[in-house]
């Protein structure tokens, strides 16, 4: 189902205060957690999870430009909004379902403070929802469970075989769970689980079992244990991923009436970079780093100079070739550190243009692509402006 699978949109809400960890400091979601904030692990695991299209976070006024920043970072190049919430869950979740996008076809919706949710459990129940509309991660009682009297007695013991805890990510048809949610507001109910609604409108929601820890993070003591977690599996995913390093390097001349393109900028300068392309040197040296670490191709055998269909052509278009073969080959970008060498122009102002660019075209987070500029001091060939060179090395991930 990986490989045509419905629009699926994750709806993480985090828009708690986090009272039961103190009132004082930061909310529980924004808490560091093995270096980063809490909310970044949580967006970070749907952000890895192929059949998670788009990403909507629901949080506060007051905790906006924080969240937008962790957003930035996590989502790992994957589209994403964010929106406000309401007074009460059922009121965040309809904003919400409000913010995804058109094509959103099913909603996962997640608890910002489930951080340890991992990429296969959030596949597992996705495509149980996929087959029955609605589906919610679930884990197993170990405890015996009593019914209580209001004097605090023992009533009975419930049948833990027949009790599931209920967790989230909670997957559900969109128009159905907008169906549901708008019945709800009619009867003027609030609910503070998802699966609530279906069960009111008598549909059915299926449980599938967390194979994973998927604990609600909600007491301080929670926070120790979840990092003793978080740092066992990051150990685990390090001895098992295979390393691959690719260097790059490209030249080209300087030629009047030609455009100057570097890292996919118009940069505004007397002469231009001559190629078959548009010449892009930056972005030529990125891609032949990739392609070496890969074991393909260069971008000579790639995309030749003597084929008309890529005279002129943009070279991120190119790069967004390289970057659809790396996936198909199962590589993930570590990171990628290039040097422009030009005596002229000065292009230091341009490099966060660059950087979006890339990272925009590759699908990863601007933090793994690091460009440089620097002159030659006015030796060789770049020191004479005859031309501009770039080196690129990169790291992959299997």
């Amino acid at each position: 189902m990986h490989l045509s699978h419905p629009h699926t949109t994750a709806m993480i809400l985090a828009g708690g205060s986090g009272s039961r960890m103190g009132r004082e400091g930061l909310p529980k979601q924004l808490r560091p957690l093995c270096g980063k904030p809490m909310l970044y692990h949580t967006i970070s695991a749907f952000a890895k999870t192929p059949i998670i299209d788009a990403i909507v976070v629901v949080t506060r006024e007051a905790d906006r430009e924080a969240v937008e920043e962790i957003a930035k970072e996590a989502s790992n190049g994957k589209p994403y909004a964010i929106t406000l919430g309401g007074d009460t869950r059922m009121d965040s979740a309809y904003a919400g379902l409000l913010a995804c996008d058109e094509n959103t076809t099913f909603v996962a919706i997640h608890d910002g403070a489930r951080c340890l949710i991992s990429p296969e459990d959030i596949v597992a129940v996705c495509e149980c929802a996929y087959l029955h509309q609605a589906a919610t991660a679930a884990a197993l009682l170990v405890d015996t469970i009593k019914q209580i009297k209001p004097d605090g007695t023992i009533s009975h013991t419930l049948d833990r075989n027949q009790l599931y805890a209920a967790q989230t990510p909670q997957v559900f048809s969109k128009e159905k769970y907008e169906q549901a949610i708008k019945a709800a507001q009619s009867r003027g109910e609030c609910y503070t689980d998802d699966n609530a609604l279906f069960e009111a409108m008598e549909w059915q929601v299926r449980c599938v079992l967390c194979q994973h820890e998927n604990p609600k993070i909600t007491f301080l003591g929670d926070l120790e244990w979840a990092e003793h977690i978080l740092y066992k599996r990051m150990n685990k995913e390090k001895s098992k991923a295979k390393m691959r390093i690719g260097h790059g390097y490209d030249v080209h001349c300087l030629k009047a009436g030609r455009r100057l393109i570097v890292g996919g900028v118009d940069i505004p300068h007397t002469m231009g970079l001559d190629g078959h392309s548009d010449a892009d040197v930056l972005v030529h040296a990125i891609m032949d780093a990739l392609l070496v670490a890969a074991g393909l191709a260069n971008i000579g055998q790639l995309f030749p100079d003597n084929d008309p269909r890529y005279r002129g052509i943009d070279s991120l278009l190119l790069l967004s070739e390289v970057g659809k073969q790396l996936s198909a080959q199962g590589f993930t970008i570590g990171n990628i550190d290039a040097t422009i060498v030009a005596q002229a122009p000065k292009l230091s102002p341009f490099i966060p243009q660059m950087k979006t660019k890339i990272a925009a075209t590759l699908g990863c987070s601007e933090n793994v692509v690091n460009v440089k500029a620097t002159t030659e001091e006015k030796l060789g060939f770049t020191g004479r402006e005859e031309g501009i060179s770039a080196h690129a090395v990169c790291l992959l991930c299997l």
